[in-house]
């Protein structure tokens, strides 16, 4: 199967998991037609201090704690805290505000968040896996300069 990249316009998106595994799923309208683009393991994060005592984060689903150039509005420094499903963010939210620790973006849906890191608006690069109308093992950047007619 070969490599292809082609451009095109967001039509609708939204997160999924399949298989036990985060996707985004963005339908893309491009020169050859409706096309379904398949983001695989988007990164599933928030943010919390640095400051945060690790038995604070025992008992939360499957996750990872990383070091990140990253500061808070008052110049704290602050980690990434990833999960590998939405679920278990969702419930390290809960159970750490409950805790009353601090998240920041934990209200960040994880399709928002891939739009927004990459300055996606509407119009895309895509490049991947070309199966019938599917493109799979998908890398996307934005694009200003998309010229698929309506």
């Amino acid at each position: 199967m070969a490599r292809v990249q082609l451009s095109g316009f967001i039509i609708t998106a939204h997160y999924s998991e399949e298989r036990g595994r985060p996707s985004l799923v963005l339908w893309l309208k491009t020169a050859q037609g409706p096309i379904r683009a398949v983001v695989s393991d988007p990164p599933l994060v928030f943010f919390i201090g640095r400051d945060v005592e690790a038995h604070k984060l025992t008992g939360l689903g499957k996750h990872e704690r990383k070091i990140l150039p990253l500061k808070d509005m008052a110049y704290r420094d602050v980690d990434g805290l990833y999960f590998q499903s939405l679920k278990d963010l969702l419930d390290a939210r809960e159970k750490l505000q409950g805790l009353g620790v601090r998240t920041y973006e934990s209200d960040v849906r994880p399709l928002e968040r891939y739009l927004m890191e990459r300055f996606i608006n509407v119009g895309v690069d895509a490049v991947g896996e070309l199966r019938a109308q599917d493109l799979e093992q998908v890398k996307i950047r934005s694009a200003s300069d998309v010229k698929v007619p309506f």
